[in-house]
Formats: structure tokens, sequence, C-alpha cells
């Protein structure tokens, strides 16, 4: 009975330990990095349309539209590969209330400009060759990944900066990092600029005169961090 009460005795104290042991020993914290970026690279996505009683009539209108555009970038050497064509369209449209039909023919280019500033001079020199339509501008930078890097390493020292925080005011010391965990990013959405909210009409507008205000674009990295706890 004794060597029976011994083992028991064994097994709870063990089981105590164990019990211990597994108990949360560090301390949780979110880290939050942000890195200010000036753009320097703008995409413009511009559009030529008409339309036309016939379907070779708009068409032909946009394809002579397109070519004025074409030459113009080139004239402005701006590299072939930094300039395309994302669709082209053409269909019929009618009205309802007049019951009359006409065609509508459409292009859109993607202009990628290495230069934020020669945006004002592009954007004119674009509507004076036929562009009828801006769709849309965006900001980008060309050094995002190394601006990631250290938007993750800001993070990281601030998520080790916040432990450190609640450790002191515990009278606690933090060691080393248990585990890291991505929490979310922002890399960044390229800023858009839209041109009365979806597109811009030509027609309506000075083409010499397109100010530009660039501001900056942020790149935002967040991380768990949990951390060892020692006693000071």
């Amino acid at each position: 009975m004794r060597l029976i009460l011994i083992v028991f005795t064994f097994m709870i104290s063990a089981g105590t330990l164990s019990a211990q042991n597994t108990q949360p020993t560090g301390i949780t914290v979110s880290g939050e990095g942000i890195v200010k970026v000036t753009p320097d690279r703008v995409k413009i996505k511009a559009r030529v349309e008409n339309k036309a009683q016939t379907a070779q009539e708009a068409k032909t209108k946009t394809d002579k539209a397109v070519n004025k555009v074409l030459d113009f970038l080139k004239k402005e050497k701006i590299d072939e590969k930094d300039f395309q064509t994302d669709y082209i369209n053409l269909d019929q449209k009618t009205d309802y209330n007049t019951k009359e039909t006409h065609y509508n023919a459409e292009q859109s280019i993607s202009i990628t400009l290495h230069n934020v500033e020669d945006y004002s001079k592009i954007i004119g020199g674009l509507m004076n060759s036929g562009i009828n339509r801006i769709d849309g501008v965006t900001f980008e930078n060309s050094q995002v990944k190394k601006h990631q890097k250290e938007a993750r390493i800001k993070a990281i020292e601030n998520a080790k900066e916040k432990a450190e925080d609640y450790a002191k005011t515990l009278n606690l010391k933090v060691g080393i990092a248990q585990m890291i965990t991505e929490s979310g990013s922002n890399n960044p959405s390229p800023r858009p600029m839209l041109m009365r909210a979806a597109s811009y009409d030509s027609t309506n507008a000075n083409a010499q005169e397109s100010p530009l205000a660039v501001g900056q674009i942020e790149i935002t990295e967040k991380v768990e961090v949990r951390f060892k706890i020692d006693l000071e």
C-alpha cells in the first residue's frame, strides 16, 4: 500500500510540473512600420472614343486619332515598352427614345512615365493629338521592395518597443522572439487620381492646364511577435 501511495504521489507531482511548464511564459504584441515615399512613376490610362453612323466610319476616326497619339509618344521619346493598347471595342448603340442607332469605336492605351515632371506636357500633348478621355492617373514608386523591407524592420522594432514598455511596468525583462507572424500590409496600392471620379472629357477643359499635386504614398507592414519573458 505504501508503494502504491508513493507512486500515486509522484504521478500527481509530475502532472503538476507538466501543467506548470505548459503555462504561457511570453508576451504577444503587434507592431507597425510605415514608410512614406514620393512617387517617381506615373501611369496614365487614356482613351480615344468616336461615334458615327457606320461602323467603318467610327473605326476610321478612332484609328486616325490613335495613330496621331502614337506618333506623339514616339516624338516625345517615350520607350515603346512603356505604352500599350489595353483594349479595342466597336459596338452598336441604340437610343431607345428615338430608336436611332449609331456605332461607337474606342481604343484604350496605358502609358507609363518614369519622370513625374513630364506629366503636364504629356497629358496636354495626348489630348491635342486625339485622346478625348482620361480614365485615370496612378502614382507609383519604382523601389517598392526596398521600402517594404524598411517598413518590416520598423514593424519589428515597434513590436519590441511595445513589449519592453509592458515588461518594464511589471518588472520583467523581454527575452528572445519566439514567433513572428505577418498580420497585414499595404504595399502600396498604387494611389489613383481619377479625373471627375471616372473619366475626363477633353472637350470641356483646357488641355494646356494640368496641375499635379504628387504628394506621397504610404507603404505599411504589420506583424505580431511573441517574446519570451524573463524575470529581472
